[in-house]
């Protein structure tokens, strides 16, 4: 009798295992995901991927959305050496805590493509 329960225990350890075993290799052969992120008051990153807060230095942003704080971006490349200030809008602005992100997994880092918004903010154009 004690045969038979440690054969039916064996059996269920061999099952689970080859069960984690396949759910290892389905993982493993995924292809790189876009995923949905927010930053953190200490400019963590938290993604529905990775449940775990990535800290500031161990994740990645696009050039674009580095951009500084502040209202208005200088232009300081003309021929003749003067400059104007362009205002942008406030979505343009920099990076801050409470922000929905797009992320990128690139292998194992998480790159942040763009912040984004719901699409109510879009204004809707009437003139053309």
């Amino acid at each position: 009798m004690v045969a038979e329960q440690n054969k039916g225990e064996q059996q269920a350890l061999r099952k689970m295992g080859a069960a984690l075993i396949e759910k290892m290799r389905q993982i493993s052969d995924r292809p790189n995901v876009l995923d949905f992120g927010s930053i953190l008051a200490d400019f963590s990153l938290q993604t529905n991927r990775f449940p775990v807060p990535i800290p500031k230095g161990d994740y990645f942003i696009c050039r674009m959305a580095a951009l500084p704080d502040g209202n208005s971006w200088a232009v300081t490349e003309l021929a003749d050496g003067h400059s104007h200030q362009v205002a942008l809008p406030k979505s343009l602005g920099a990076l801050c805590p409470g922000d929905r992100v797009l992320v990128a997994w690139v292998e194992d880092d998480a790159v942040v493509i763009d912040k984004f918004m719901p699409a109510t903010v879009v204004e809707v154009r009437t003139d053309g």
